[in-house]
């Protein structure tokens, strides 16, 4: 016996997970299936949840880290921890 389960999504955020589930070659519906036999087994969420909601600043530097804007970048790696320390 199977039943039905509805939920309310961002049309933006309904097309972005679709197209991550595509990528891996699953249906919105058997991505959510999956999720939910993986609760179920685990007995938890079976990922760790954020435990804050990202502020602008932490999204916009993770934006910019995805596009390649706005990117500082080093010669070396003792550069880099120079940079830090002196940050």
């Amino acid at each position: 016996m199977s039943d039905t389960m509805q939920i309310r999504i961002s049309e933006k955020d309904k097309q972005a997970a679709e197209k991550v589930f595509f990528s891996m070659g699953l249906s919105t519906s058997a991505a959510i299936k999956l999720f939910i036999r993986q609760t179920i087994n685990r007995g938890k969420l079976p990922f760790t949840p954020i435990a804050k909601i990202p502020n602008s600043t932490t999204v916009a530097a993770f934006e910019d880290a995805e596009s390649g804007k706005n990117i500082k970048k080093y010669k070396s790696a003792k550069e880099a921890i120079e940079a830090l320390e002196t940050y």
